[in-house]
């Protein structure tokens, strides 16, 4: 298997549009989940790194004040 242009641009297209590297590789056909992942790293595409919302860790924040202040 070999990288096209054309499967390039599908891969960064369907990456930025947050599909699963499982996802991608079933859409484009004929590749694995880890070749998916290998490329998108070098092509320094951004990490799918979920983190905290804003808001769950004001949540988070606000129960640990409410812990301190009751000790």
């Amino acid at each position: 298997m070999s990288w096209t242009e054309e499967k390039v641009n599908k891969l960064k297209e369907l990456w930025g549009k947050g599909n699963t590297a499982s996802q991608i590789a079933e859409i484009i056909g004929g590749i694995s989940r880890n070749a998916v992942i290998g490329k998108a790293h070098r092509l320094n595409l951004s990490a799918k790194i979920k983190t905290r919302s804003a808001t769950s860790n004001n949540n988070f924040e606000n129960s640990l004040d409410r812990k301190k202040s009751k000790n």
